[in-house]
Order: structure tokens, then C-alpha cells, then sequence
């Protein structure tokens, strides 16, 4: 059975309080998880992440997702555990390897795929109570009370095989396209089965970015830059039709410097409407619902929406989604 998450930021510009009512929210309609944005342009996450678990009680409560090349093993561990023990075991400990805004803007690279999978095997050693004890370094973290599920977020080939290998689930993000999602999935299972694993016990959650109007046309302009955002991440054209070849490269001659999801993007208007609803799960209700309907053939194990900061009305909005969903299943 699929569950349904939320996923969020608070604006840096609000008071970071503002994460109680929506926690507090997102628990009462029934939402498994909540993931907070763990990036320099939003408040921290841990901090959001304290006040979420004192003013909850059975909700889970996750970081998404933590950079590892700003994040020290040891340091996560620890405030992960920190927040589960506080939270009564309701922690979820989410990481990546960086991108262009959480670390290109900062002016360092992205982790290399054999550093994310050292981090990412330290962090299970950590997380059984292990001390590390290599490399001139020796460590151990003492406020482990249990194994944290360790969750990446991955998007190209070779994070997904490592996920497969190590990780107890994947957030696999946009474009939230069932022929490129299936894909992804399958990579992340077989991964798993070749490294000897049961593939079910890799988690597979699809984040969505998901809203919707009667007349969506406005929604679907906001969220050109948020388009603009994931063109620039190179690498990944396969992922898009042919003829969409045009569109990226225009977008990266024209926007030089990296843009972040969290503001206006320059030239945003060159994106079609088309494309925005080809990368994201907006539209109308009726379209989303459709779009989530075939998406969940491909049996997620958790889908995760996701939409600009705290914004209690979109709890509103995805919560109706779901109870039609389960209705329209059962």
C-alpha cells in the first residue's frame, strides 16, 4: 500500500514556528511523513525539524535532503539521532550528493560517487553503533539508540545503483514521467538484487511537485522557474523528449549563473506550458489525479508532494487528492 508524504521549506524571511501549524496539520490528515528542506535557502532544517517532532506525536519526521559534501557523517548521524530520540523513533535520515544550488552555489563541487558511497556506508556503520576507525580518523556516536533508515536522493544512473546497494529507500524527483520513472525504479532494484539484497526492502518514494486549479495557468507560470532550475542540471537530457534538445541548451546559453528553486529564475519565460507539466504534476484536479493514478501502476511505496514553502492550503489540496484516490481504489 502506498503511503502519501509531504515535503517543505519555511521561507527564511517567516519565523521558523511557522513549521508547528503545518506539521501539526500534515499529522492530522493522516500524511506518513514529513520531509523538511535541509538547504542554506530555507530555514534549518533541524531546527524545523525539533519544533515538528514537540508538537507531534506520530507523524514521521525527515530531512530532505542533506548535501554531503557540507554535512560531515558523524554530524548528521548525530542530529538525526538527536531528533529520533527525541521524537520517540519517528526520524528519517535523507541524503545526496549535492547539486548546483545546494552546493554549486556555494562555490564547491558535488560529491564524486565513490566519496557518496564511503559518507553513505559510514553513516550505516554510525548508525549500528559502530566506531569508525580508519584513515588516521576514529569516531563513534553516542547518541545512536537505533538505525535510522537512511534515505538518497537520486537522479542519475550511478546514484541510483549505489541507493540500490546501500540505502534503505530513494527519492527519485522530476520529471515526475511514468516512462522515466519506471526506468529509474527498475535500475534501483536491480542494483538491489545484484548486491544481493531483497529489492522490496529498498523504499521507493516519488517526489512530486503537485498543485492544481480549475484554470491552471497560473500555477503553471510559477513554476517555470523551478523548470528553469532542473534544466541546468546537465547530464540528464535522456530523460526528456527529442524535441526538447532545443530548449535546454537555449535555457543554459541564456542563464548562466545556477538557479534555485526558491526564487524567480532570469528567463523563465522561455519555457513552454507544455514542458512544465511534461517535468511536474500540475494541471487540473482532475489531470493530477489522473497523472498519480498511473504513476502508482508503478507501485511506489510512498509519493511525496511537494510544492513551494509552508503553505497549508496545498495540505488541503493534496489531502483531497489522496482521499480520492483511496476512494477510487477501494
Amino acid at each position: 500500500m502506498t503511503e502519501f508524504s509531504v515535503m517543505t521549506g519555511i521561507d527564511p524571511t517567516k519565523p521558523v514556528t511557522d513549521v508547528i501549524p503545518y506539521a501539526r496539520r500534515a499529522e492530522e490528515h493522516g500524511f506518513d511523513t514529513l520531509w523538511i528542506w535541509d538547504t542554506w535557502f530555507s530555514t534549518d532544517a533541524f531546527i524545523s525539524l525539533t519544533l515538528a517532532a514537540t508538537n507531534t506525536t506520530n507523524i514521521k519526521l525527515a530531512n530532505g535532503v542533506a548535501a554531503t559534501p557540507v554535512r560531515h557523517p558523524s554530524m548528521l548521524v548525530s542530529s538525526i539521532s538527536t531528533l529520533d530520540n527525541l521524537s520517540g523513533g519517528r526520524a528519517v535520515c535523507g541524503i545526496g550528493c549535492g547539486g548546483q544550488a545546494t552546493v554549486g552555489r556555494l562555490g564547491m563541487r558535488k560529491a564524486k560517487m565513490a566519496e557518496f558511497r564511503k559518507d553513505l556506508q559510514t553513516m550505516k556503520t554510525l548508525f549500528n553503533g559502530e566506531e569508525i576507525d580508519e584513515d588516521g580518523a576514529f569516531y563513534k556516536v553516542d547518541s545512536v539508540r537505533r538505525a535510522a533508515p537512511i534515505y538518497t536522493a537520486s537522479w542519475g544512473p550511478k546514484m541510483l545503483e549505489i541507493s540500490g546497494q546501500l540505502a534503505d529507500g530513494v527519492v527519485i524527483m522530476a520529471p515526475d514521467h511514468k516512462d522515466v520513472l519506471k526506468v529509474k525504479v527498475d535500475r534501483i532494484k536491480n542494483a538491489a538484487a545484484d548486491a544481493g539484497r531483497d529489492p522490496s526492502d529498498v523504499k521507493i518514494v516519488f517526489g512530486l511537485t503537485c498543485d492544481y486549479a480549475d484554470d491552471p495557468k497560473e500555477i503553471i507560470e510559477s513554476f517555470k522557474s523551478l523548470a528553469v532550475h532542473y534544466i541546468q542540471r546537465t547530464g540528464y537530457e535522456d530523460e526528456y523528449p527529442p524535441d526538447y534538445r532545443a530548449l535546454l541548451e537555449k535555457v543554459r546559453e541564456e542563464v548562466p549563473l545556477i538557479a534555485y528553486p526558491a526564487t524567480e529564475a532570469p528567463r523563465w519565460e522561455l519555457i513552454p506550458d507544455e514542458f512544465v507539466k511534461y517535468h511536474l504534476t500540475v494541471g487540473t484536479r482532475s489531470e493530477c489525479l489522473e497523472h498519480i493514478k498511473d504513476l502508482m501502476t508503478l507501485e511506489p511505496d510512498e509519493i511525496c508532494f511537494s510544492a513551494r514553502f509552508a503553505d497549508i492550503s496545498l495540505i488541503e489540496k493534496w489531502s483531497s487528492l489522496v482521499n480520492q484516490l483511496k476512494a477510487d481504489i477501494s
